[in-house]
């Protein structure tokens, strides 16, 4: 028999908060946890330094020509690629910034603004990505059919850190069905983009490491600061109740 809830001095039901708006306090944000996600930070952060430097110094990193020729020498068929290339199309500006829109717009108004900005500060990762590029300025694969820089990959960094949002955020509120197909696009996003011949394999490397390092800032610094939106919800349960 379950038990009832607490009430108050006036005899009324006191509205307990919802446990899913306070999973990421009471089960991730530790000082232990917060300590090993920016040591992992920090870990992601050399990971492209080792790259950056491998690349500048070297034009490339071991399995780069590797990947790069058995894509050239071994196309696929346009079926198989089809997933990658609805990925690829998924991470272009216009489609990018109408999911980006569409997820805060629903943030907004299911949980609150702060939210919304929190998957908006996700998707300014293509800033940082951008500005890497144009410092290396590191040529495509042969036979890519874009001019623009390569290294890192914009689409898989861009992927990391905004479906990892909603990934987290859908963990929170324990949709695992959602979290499971946006952790799925993290993950095939950066081998599509090698099967595509867009990308060296380090690119990619590359992106998943900014788009990480990106998303766990955003968990430690900006996830905390929209926990006022959850607050926030269960006050209003409180009042309606």
């Amino acid at each position: 028999m379950s038990a009832r809830p607490p009430r108050d001095p006036a005899g009324q039901h006191t509205p307990q908060p919802d446990p899913r708006l306070h999973w990421w306090d009471h089960h991730v944000s530790t000082p232990r946890v917060r300590r090993a996600l920016a040591l992992l930070a920090a870990c992601l952060i050399g990971v492209l330094a080792v790259s950056w430097a491998g690349v500048a110094l070297l034009g490339a990193l071991p399995g780069d020509a590797e990947s790069a020729a058995e894509v050239r020498e071994e196309p696929l068929s346009w079926l198989v690629l089809a997933p990658a290339r609805a990925l690829d199309w998924l991470g272009h500006p216009i489609p990018g910034a109408v999911i980006v829109v569409a997820l805060a717009g629903w943030l907004w108004r299911r949980i609150g603004w702060r939210h919304a900005v929190l998957v908006v500060g996700a998707a300014a990762v293509v800033g940082v990505t951008s500005l890497i590029k144009e410092a290396v300025g590191r040529s495509r694969p042969e036979g890519a059919l874009l001019s623009d820089p390569s290294f890192p990959s914009g689409h898989t960094a861009w992927a990391a850190a905004v479906f990892g949002v909603a990934a987290v955020l859908a963990i929170e509120r324990r949709r695992w069905r959602a979290a499971a197909g946006c952790l799925a696009i993290v993950g095939v996003m950066g081998p599509s983009r090698v099967l595509l011949g867009v990308h060296w394999a380090s690119d990619v490397v590359a992106g998943y490491a900014v788009g990480l390092a990106w998303l766990i800032g955003l968990l430690l610094v900006g996830l905390p600061w929209a926990g006022r939106d959850r607050n926030r919800v269960h006050h209003d349960q409180a009042t309606r109740t």
